[in-house]
């Protein structure tokens, strides 16, 4: 818990700052955008990852002072729901990021066919729907769980506790599996493919780049055969998306891996035969995922000129 505190906290301030960066830049392509609602989307993840590290923080306080030295709501309800809004967040963190991958990837592909397809108004639509698809596939679970005023007999008194439904069990796992689970999958085998192909397009305007004499990439355009054109500005849109892509790939490893163990292995579960090899996982899950979320700033920052301006 220590560990994945202190890893949020450069990551909060690097997405306020490209929050605000793009905003003064103006959002006048869905591609700002875009950027723009994938840093809102990790702030609000690390901020919530924040809140349950200072809370099992305070958690471990209370165990080691036997309850007799306890805060007036409980902390370890605080530590338990506010991973659990962590993970609605993600999931728009991880919608987005296939969405620019895809979309880059299209209009990499086939420039002249999508190249006005994905405007700005288009893109601010499909991140709405993206936002409610994320909010809405978790309240079943949300609605099985909460903080409220009850008797703690730990403290011996009254104080905001969290209780779990009967069925919360049952709706976790068919959540997990429906949302969590596809969203993690379906990306890694989306985002790869898309990656693939800009890694390609974009070593072919290398390559033209090269036996052109005398092109500036930045100002002229870029040619890769019949129909295919890209200015330099383009290449660099290609190469942030790229990077952001691949970085979400890698980070995204350790939560295939628990999900695959978790499909081979039933024992392979919080409070089972590799519990502690499992809680080692998700911590390792938790800290990639924020590394995903705190460094684009440095991404943003070597392939966008009106960023560094």
């Amino acid at each position: 818990a220590l560990l994945t505190t202190v890893a949020s906290l450069p990551g909060l301030f690097a997405n306020l700052l490209n929050i605000k960066t793009f905003i003064t830049m103006g959002l006048e392509d869905g591609i700002t955008v875009s950027f723009l609602v994938l840093s809102l989307s990790d702030l609000g993840y690390l901020a919530a990852q924040l809140c349950g590290g200072v809370a099992s923080g305070f958690n471990v306080l209370e165990l080691w002072f036997n309850f007799t030295v306890w805060f007036p709501v409980q902390p370890f309800a605080v530590a338990v729901y506010c991973p659990n809004i962590a993970y609605v967040v993600y999931a728009m963190t991880v919608l987005t990021t296939t969405y620019l991958a895809v979309v880059r990837c299209m209009c990499v592909a086939r420039p002249l066919h999508f190249k006005n397809t994905f405007t700005r108004a288009r893109t601010v639509w499909t991140l709405v729907v993206f936002a409610l698809v994320s909010v809405g596939s978790y309240i079943p679970l949300l609605l099985n769980m909460g903080i409220a005023e009850q008797f703690d007999d730990d403290v011996g008194a009254v104080r905001p506790t969290l209780w779990f439904s009967a069925i919360r069990p049952f709706v976790k796992g068919l959540t997990w599996a429906a949302r969590d689970t596809v969203l993690a999958i379906l990306s890694q085998t989306v985002i790869p493919i898309c990656v693939f192909v800009m890694t390609r397009c974009l070593r072919q305007a290398s390559n033209f780049r090269k036996s052109a004499s005398g092109t500036n990439a930045q100002n002229s355009e870029i040619k890769k055969g019949p129909g295919k054109i890209f200015t330099g500005k383009e290449l660099l849109v290609v190469q942030q998306v790229l990077l952001v892509s691949t970085l979400y790939v890698v980070c995204n490893t350790p939560k295939v891996v628990v999900i695959l163990a978790g499909f081979l292995q039933p024992e392979f579960s919080l409070g089972k035969r590799y519990n502690n090899i499992y809680v080692a996982m998700i911590s390792l899950r938790d800290l990639f995922e924020q590394v995903n979320s705190s460094v684009n700033i440095l991404i943003y920052y070597k392939y966008n000129r009106k960023f560094r301006s």
